[in-house]
């Protein structure tokens, strides 16, 4: 009987720690970092509410083409490596979604 509690008690925890990690961010929750143009801030929800997950920009196929590690501040870019399709620019091309290129785009991402 108590190796069916240690199980189940096992699975529900495993069930949950999934179940948390469905959302590109927990909702309500945003993460923001600072650039010379201003704080960038990424809300989850948004990205969540377009049908994204985490593993959409946080998985790794082997092949080293992971766009983020799933550690907050563990990249470094610039707006030159976003142009040429890294990190955010990979999807945020003008195809995909809005492109970061365009300077008229620029307060979707930068906050004052």
């Amino acid at each position: 009987m108590n190796n069916i509690r240690v199980v189940f008690a096992a699975l529900s925890i495993a069930f949950l720690l999934l179940a948390s990690q469905s959302a590109a961010s927990p909702p309500g929750k945003t993460v923001s970092w600072y650039t010379p143009a201003g704080k960038v801030v990424f809300s989850g929800s948004i990205h969540e509410g377009k049908g994204m997950r985490c593993m959409d920009c946080h998985q790794d196929s082997g092949k080293g083409n992971r766009l983020f590690e799933m550690k907050h501040n563990s990249f470094k870019t610039t707006h030159k490596e976003l142009d040429a399709g890294r990190y955010c620019g990979h999807c945020h091309n003008g195809k995909v979604s809005f492109s970061i290129s365009d300077k008229s785009n620029c307060s979707r991402c930068h906050k004052k």
